[in-house]
């Protein structure tokens, strides 16, 4: 029952300290535990039979020493007959005794002595049953014989009468029940070594009182063979069904601790963050076998009480494995969401990548490609972001995952960082495509600026005209021309996207300017010339006009007239030389 105890206590469960002992570890301990147990119990019951045993064997030591020093004091034929049947009769049951006690000395080493000598004392027996059946012939010798096993075998049937009287109940402790069927068996074994002497005995060498005394006794001793046999199969059923639960409690024992186990570790794998996902299915997996063990155990225990904590047990076990397994579901389906989101940023990336990727465009090809990249990351951003506040939904449920956490910021990261670039890209390729744009005007409009300049060039302009083109117009354009050059030269240089329009170049507004400069110098060279041949033309009608009028005039209106003339050659460029010569003409 200790036993029963301890095992019962190393199989329970506890709530602070964790076993480190597997069950089948356990279970082999328990068996070599019951097993040195076994030895123990068997070493204490030769030792206590042994000593319960030397008594008797001392005392017929004693009395086969007294008889064979009354034989050789008394000679055998000497003794009477009576005396001699006397003497054969209680050497044929001292015999008996000692044969019943030789067949109880049990096997170990210690019993080996006490072995010895009762088998010398046997042989000492025959010896002086030899020489009293020598004396009194076979016919006494027999009936010595049969009275010595009758009055032996009443003996021992009277003594094992009550063997087959025994309750069985589950109450009873199984190791009573193992002795009480070794005694049965043992009993059975006796009926038949009994049977056997009596059949050793000839009905012959009996008279007729004696041979029917033989066969009452062969009688009594079959129906005791036949009470025993039936007493020992009804003890083994019950030690079978005993045995069966027993063995069916201590294996539901060996299943509480190793569900028990598997509980906690499935506990430790919710609770943990640092769980490995694939834990979840391979887990619930290990659970689903001893689960199927423990209901086929209950299954045979029908309501046995003692497997109510096994129930318990298996129903926090499935309790267990259903979170695991829909833990296992949640994962699976967040992954999905994971890689179905990633796909999409995949896609947005390729696209941004093949953009970058390529060379600068002309502005409708660059314009394409914005309006690509664009879409995508309008179509894509609102499913991605969908799809995170679904994971982050998931990654609560799966608290206190820290994976499932970090999956979560690393794809806001990637996502951000990815809606970035994009963001960056079209921001790039909108302002090269503004800037090519207003490269492509302002060059539309020093063309149109150029040839303002030429219309009014090729219209004969005025002197003020012309000043003005010089002077304003002309500067301006060559301003705006090298501003727009430097710009070309940078776009050239730094442009990513949009390619700068080839036409018109540069070189080809210089060339206009330069062509304008000269066909400026040229309409001035004209001017001035033709300004000088209309002075001189001037400068001589006045002359003319003066000298008539000296001619025909008065002194005061000669006077008035020089000082009209005079006034207007001031306004005819006085430095020249004929404006000169007239003015010494009128002095």
């Amino acid at each position: 029952m200790k036993l029963k105890e301890f095992e019962k206590s190393l199989l329970s469960s506890t709530k602070i300290i964790e076993r480190t002992i597997t069950a089948d570890e356990l279970r082999l301990m328990l068996d070599r535990i019951r097993s040195d147990l076994d030895v123990k119990k068997k070493s204490l019951q030769d030792r206590a039979k042994l000593d319960s045993l030397l008594p008797e064997v001392v005392r017929i030591g004693e009395y086969v020493q007294m008889r064979v020093e009354e034989i050789d004091r008394s000679p055998v034929v000497s003794l009477s007959l009576e005396d001699q049947n006397a003497s054969m009769e209680e050497l044929e049951t001292t015999k008996k005794q000692l044969e019943n006690v030789i067949g109880e000395i049990p096997s170990c080493e210690e019993s080996i002595e006490i072995r010895q000598t009762s088998c010398w004392q046997l042989g000492r027996i025959d010896e002086l049953l030899a020489r009293l059946r020598d004396a009194v012939g076979n016919r006494v010798t027999a009936i010595a014989a049969f009275k010595a096993l009758e009055a032996d075998t009443m003996e021992k049937l009277s003594r094992l009468e009550g063997l087959t009287e025994m309750a069985f109940e589950n109450s009873v402790p199984l190791e009573l029940m193992h002795d009480q069927l070794q005694a049965l068996r043992n009993a059975i074994e006796m009926c038949a070594e009994t049977k056997a002497k009596l059949a050793s005995i000839s009905n012959d060498d009996l008279d007729r009182e004696n041979r029917q005394a033989k066969e009452q006794l062969a009688n009594a001793v079959d129906v005791a063979a036949e009470r025993f046999k039936r007493a020992s199969e009804n003890v083994e059923a019950f030690l079978a069904s005993r045995m069966d639960t027993e063995k069916l409690f201590e294996d539901g024992n060996l299943l509480i601790a190793e569900l028990q186990q598997l509980v906690r570790d499935g506990w430790n794998i919710l609770t943990k963050s640092d769980t490995t996902p694939n834990a979840y299915a391979a887990h619930a997996v290990v659970i689903e076998e001893p689960v199927k063990r423990a209901k086929s155990a209950l299954s045979r225990a029908a309501k046995d009480e003692r497997f109510d904590h096994l129930r318990k047990t298996i129903n926090e076990a499935e309790e267990v494995r259903d979170m695991l397994e829909k833990r296992k579901i949640l994962w699976d389906e967040f992954i999905q969401m994971r890689d179905t989101a990633t796909d999409k940023l995949d896609e947005q990336r390729a696209t941004l990548v093949a953009i970058e990727e390529k060379e600068p465009r002309p502005i409708a090809e660059a314009l394409k490609d914005h309006i690509r990249l664009k879409d995508i990351k309008q179509n894509n951003a609102e499913a991605i972001l969908l799809i995170i506040e679904k994971m982050k939904s998931i990654s609560e449920e799966l608290h206190p995952l820290e994976i499932a956490y970090a999956e979560v910021r690393s794809l806001v990261a990637d996502s951000d960082q990815t809606e970035q670039q994009c963001r960056d890209v079209l921001h790039l390729i909108e302002t090269e495509m503004v800037e090519e744009k207003d490269l492509i005007e302002r060059g539309e409009q020093i063309i149109k600026e150029l040839n303002d300049i030429r219309t009014t060039i090729s219209l004969q302009p005025t002197r003020d005209e012309v000043a003005k083109v010089i002077n304003e117009l002309l500067p301006s354009v060559r301003a705006k021309i090298d501003f727009f050059k430097a710009n070309d030269d940078d776009a050239k240089e730094s442009r990513i996207h949009v390619q700068r329009t080839p036409e018109p170049l540069v070189e080809e507004y210089l060339t206009a300017v330069s062509d304008i400069s000269s066909d400026i110098d040229t309409l001035i060279k004209n001017i001035a010339d033709s300004e000088k041949e209309q002075k001189e033309k001037r400068i001589q009608l006045l002359r003319s006009n003066f000298e008539k009028l000296r001619l025909t005039a008065d002194e005061s209106e000669e006077e008035a007239l020089r000082g009209r003339i005079e006034a207007e050659l001031r306004l005819l460029a006085p430095d020249e030389e004929c404006t000169k010569q007239l003015s010494e003409e009128l002095s």
